[in-house]
C-alpha cells in the first residue's frame, strides 16, 4: 500500500516503529497526549445482557471518578464580551453573542495542523481538513452540499501550524443545523 509519502514499505516501517517503543516513553506519551477527565468510555456486551443491573453496577463501579465529582460548568466573560466555558468532557466552548447581526460564524478546533507532522507525512493536515466536510456516516457529501448551501451557510475544514477543525457561518437561524452537521463532520 502506499502512504501520504508514496512509500511501499510504511507497514513495515510502522511495525519496526511500534517494536522500538519503551514503556517510559509510552507513559510520557500518554501523560501528555490523554487527560483521564476527557475519557470516552464505549463498552459494547452482548444483548441478553445490556439492560442487567448488576452489570450496570459493575461498570458503574469500574468507571467512577475517584473522589472527584463533575463542577457546574461556569461562563466567564472577559473585557471583550468573550464568554468562556470548560464543559465537563473539556471541550472550551467561546463564544461572542453580538445582538445587532443577524450572523453567526463558529470553529471547532482541535490540536492538529503542520507542527504535529513529520515529513513523511507533511500535508496529511491539510488533506484531511478539505476531507472533513465531505459527508459522513449521516449523511453524504452532496446531500451536505444541498444543505448547507439551502441554509446560505458556508462549512468547511481547516489546517493552521497548530490547530485543524471545521469552521461555519451562517444567519442565526440556521445555526442549530449548521453547528449540529459541522460536530457530526468533525466526529466522522
Amino acid at each position: 500500500n502506499l502512504s501520504l509519502g508514496g512509500a511501499l514499505d510504511l507497514d513495515a516501517r510502522y511495525h519496526a516503529a511500534l517494536e522500538s517503543l519503551e514503556a517510559a516513553t509510552i507513559r510520557e506519551r500518554l501523560a501528555r497526549w490523554l487527560r483521564p477527565g476527557a475519557v470516552a468510555l464505549s463498552v459494547v456486551v452482548p444483548r441478553r445482557r445490556a439492560g442487567s443491573v448488576a452489570l450496570q453496577r459493575a461498570l458503574t463501579r469500574r468507571v467512577r471518578h475517584t473522589g472527584r465529582r463533575a463542577r457546574r460548568s461556569v461562563v466567564r466573560v472577559d473585557r471583550h464580551g468573550v464568554g468562556a466555558v470548560r464543559l465537563p468532557g473539556g471541550l472550551q466552548l467561546l463564544a461572542r453573542v453580538d445582538r445587532r447581526v443577524p450572523m453567526a460564524a463558529g470553529w471547532l478546533m482541535w490540536p492538529g495542523g503542520l507542527r504535529r507532522e513529520d515529513a513523511r507525512h507533511n500535508g496529511a493536515s491539510s488533506m484531511m481538513a478539505k476531507l472533513l466536510t465531505r459527508g459522513c456516516a449521516a449523511i453524504d457529501g452532496d446531500d451536505l452540499a444541498q444543505e448547507i448551501e439551502g441554509a446560505a451557510a458556508a462549512l468547511d475544514g481547516f489546517s493552521s501550524r497548530s490547530t485543524a477543525g471545521i469552521h461555519f457561518e451562517c444567519m442565526a437561524g440556521s445555526v442549530p443545523l449548521v453547528l449540529r452537521r459541522a460536530v457530526q463532520c468533525a466526529l466522522a
